[in-house]
Protein backbone atom coordinates (compact mmCIF):
# COMPACT_ATOMS: atom_id res chain seq x y z
CA UNK A 1 0.00 0.00 0.00
CA UNK A 2 1.31 3.37 -1.09
CA UNK A 3 2.18 6.11 1.33
CA UNK A 4 -0.59 8.43 0.07
CA UNK A 5 -3.22 5.48 0.66
CA UNK A 6 -2.13 4.86 4.39
CA UNK A 7 -2.68 8.40 5.09
CA UNK A 8 -5.62 8.52 3.69
CA UNK A 9 -6.90 5.24 5.24
CA UNK A 10 -5.62 6.56 8.70
CA UNK A 11 -7.77 10.04 8.33
CA UNK A 12 -10.66 8.11 7.63
CA UNK A 13 -9.90 5.82 10.54
CA UNK A 14 -9.66 9.33 12.72
CA UNK A 15 -13.04 10.70 11.20
CA UNK A 16 -15.13 7.45 12.11
CA UNK A 17 -13.64 7.83 15.85
CA UNK A 18 -13.90 10.87 16.32
CA UNK A 19 -17.86 10.08 14.61
CA UNK A 20 -18.09 7.23 17.01
CA UNK A 21 -17.13 9.58 20.29
CA UNK A 22 -19.76 12.25 19.59
CA UNK A 23 -22.45 10.02 18.72
CA UNK A 24 -22.19 8.70 22.10
CA UNK A 25 -21.18 11.68 24.16
CA UNK A 26 -23.87 13.66 26.38
CA UNK A 27 -24.17 17.18 25.55
CA UNK A 28 -22.30 18.06 28.72
CA UNK A 29 -19.02 15.60 27.47
CA UNK A 30 -19.34 17.29 23.77
CA UNK A 31 -19.09 20.76 25.35
CA UNK A 32 -16.08 19.44 27.56
CA UNK A 33 -14.75 18.11 24.20
CA UNK A 34 -14.89 21.50 22.48
CA UNK A 35 -13.43 23.24 24.90
CA UNK A 36 -10.12 20.77 25.20
CA UNK A 37 -9.92 20.74 21.56
CA UNK A 38 -10.09 24.85 21.52
CA UNK A 39 -7.04 24.82 23.89
CA UNK A 40 -5.46 21.92 21.65
CA UNK A 41 -5.75 24.27 19.00
CA UNK A 42 -4.70 27.13 20.55
CA UNK A 43 -1.53 25.37 22.01
CA UNK A 44 -0.81 23.98 18.76
CA UNK A 45 -0.70 27.75 17.01
CA UNK A 46 1.52 29.40 19.71
CA UNK A 47 3.78 26.92 19.13
CA UNK A 48 3.58 27.16 14.94
CA UNK A 49 3.82 31.25 15.88
CA UNK A 50 7.07 30.43 18.02
CA UNK A 51 8.55 28.17 14.67
CA UNK A 52 7.42 30.98 12.26
CA UNK A 53 5.10 28.34 10.86
CA UNK A 54 2.76 30.43 9.59
CA UNK A 55 0.40 28.27 7.78
CA UNK A 56 -0.04 25.96 10.75
CA UNK A 57 -0.82 29.18 12.96
CA UNK A 58 -3.74 29.88 10.96
CA UNK A 59 -5.04 26.77 10.44
CA UNK A 60 -4.90 26.74 14.14
CA UNK A 61 -6.56 29.63 15.26
CA UNK A 62 -9.26 29.30 12.49
CA UNK A 63 -10.05 26.00 13.79
CA UNK A 64 -10.03 27.35 17.74
CA UNK A 65 -12.11 30.52 16.24
CA UNK A 66 -14.50 27.90 14.79
CA UNK A 67 -14.76 26.14 17.97
CA UNK A 68 -15.79 29.10 19.94
CA UNK A 69 -18.38 30.73 17.52
CA UNK A 70 -19.83 27.32 18.25
CA UNK A 71 -19.81 27.40 21.56
CA UNK A 72 -21.31 30.98 21.67
CA UNK A 73 -23.93 30.08 19.48
CA UNK A 74 -24.92 27.39 21.61
CA UNK A 75 -25.42 28.99 24.81
CA UNK A 76 -29.36 30.04 25.90
CA UNK A 77 -29.24 33.71 25.49
CA UNK A 78 -32.70 34.13 27.56
CA UNK A 79 -30.93 32.50 30.51
CA UNK A 80 -29.06 35.31 31.78
CA UNK A 81 -26.45 34.83 34.33
CA UNK A 82 -23.66 32.58 33.39
CA UNK A 83 -24.75 32.50 29.74
CA UNK A 84 -24.29 36.10 29.56
CA UNK A 85 -20.40 35.95 31.47
CA UNK A 86 -19.92 33.18 29.24
CA UNK A 87 -20.40 35.14 25.82
CA UNK A 88 -19.11 38.06 27.30
CA UNK A 89 -15.86 35.45 27.69
CA UNK A 90 -16.02 33.64 24.50
CA UNK A 91 -16.57 36.99 22.95
CA UNK A 92 -13.07 38.23 23.92
CA UNK A 93 -11.80 35.50 22.86
CA UNK A 94 -12.33 35.42 19.37
CA UNK A 95 -11.48 38.91 18.76
CA UNK A 96 -7.79 38.17 20.81
CA UNK A 97 -7.77 35.16 18.71
CA UNK A 98 -8.59 37.27 15.58
CA UNK A 99 -6.20 39.93 16.94
CA UNK A 100 -3.39 37.56 17.42
CA UNK A 101 -3.44 36.04 14.16
CA UNK A 102 -3.27 39.61 12.64
CA UNK A 103 0.04 40.65 14.52
CA UNK A 104 1.44 37.15 15.01
CA UNK A 105 1.71 37.54 18.80
CA UNK A 106 1.91 34.14 20.45
CA UNK A 107 1.71 35.87 23.84
CA UNK A 108 -1.76 36.97 23.04
CA UNK A 109 -2.62 33.46 21.89
CA UNK A 110 -1.21 32.94 25.47
CA UNK A 111 -3.71 34.98 26.88
CA UNK A 112 -6.96 33.27 25.23
CA UNK A 113 -5.94 29.59 26.52
CA UNK A 114 -5.60 31.36 30.04
CA UNK A 115 -9.53 32.80 29.92
CA UNK A 116 -9.91 29.22 28.83
CA UNK A 117 -8.63 26.73 31.17
CA UNK A 118 -10.28 27.90 34.36
CA UNK A 119 -13.78 27.51 32.17
CA UNK A 120 -12.41 23.97 30.98
CA UNK A 121 -11.56 23.43 34.79
CA UNK A 122 -14.53 24.03 35.99
CA UNK A 123 -16.84 22.34 33.51
CA UNK A 124 -15.36 19.40 34.48
CA UNK A 125 -15.93 19.73 38.05
CA UNK A 126 -19.52 20.71 37.38
CA UNK A 127 -22.05 17.94 38.77
CA UNK A 128 -24.37 16.46 36.55
CA UNK A 129 -27.67 15.94 36.95
CA UNK A 130 -29.25 12.26 37.32
CA UNK A 131 -29.05 10.31 33.98
CA UNK A 132 -26.22 12.46 32.28
CA UNK A 133 -23.01 11.21 32.29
Amino acid sequence: MGAMIRMQALRQYQHSSVDCVTASASPHQLIAMLLEGALDRIAQARGAARNGDRASRLKNVASSIAILEYLNLSLDRGAGGLSERLAALYDFCLRHLAQANAADDADMLDDVADVLRPIKQAWDEMPRGPGMR
